[in-house]
């Protein structure tokens, strides 16, 4: 089960780093590079997590990660500093709707 998930997790990365890639804006690339490369040391933190059975904390990396690459997909998409919060919910409904 865990693997499942982790490995929808990682498509959905995958989805969601290259759908910001595309987008061809102007958004200083240092903080896109910034929260993506935050967002893959998360990532590789909670599989080291997983192969040595630390369920909580990979719960909590992987949280870590999609927080990242969602701010990381709002600069590039709405050419601004992604908002402080931790709300995935909040940030997800933003950077997936039209109005973003």
């Amino acid at each position: 089960m865990v693997m499942v998930i982790s490995k929808r997790i990682i498509e959905k990365l995958d989805y969601l780093v290259f759908s910001a890639k595309c987008y061809n804006y102007s958004m200083d690339l240092d903080v896109v590079k910034y929260w993506t490369e935050l967002s893959d040391y998360d990532l590789d933190t909670a599989d080291a997590m997983l192969r040595t059975g630390r369920w909580l904390y990979v719960g909590f990396m992987c949280h870590q990660c999609l927080e990242k690459i969602f701010k990381a997909y709002w600069s590039k998409k709405k050419q601004e500093s992604a908002p402080y919060s931790h709300n995935l919910i909040n940030i997800a409904r933003v950077v997936v709707s039209d109005n973003c």
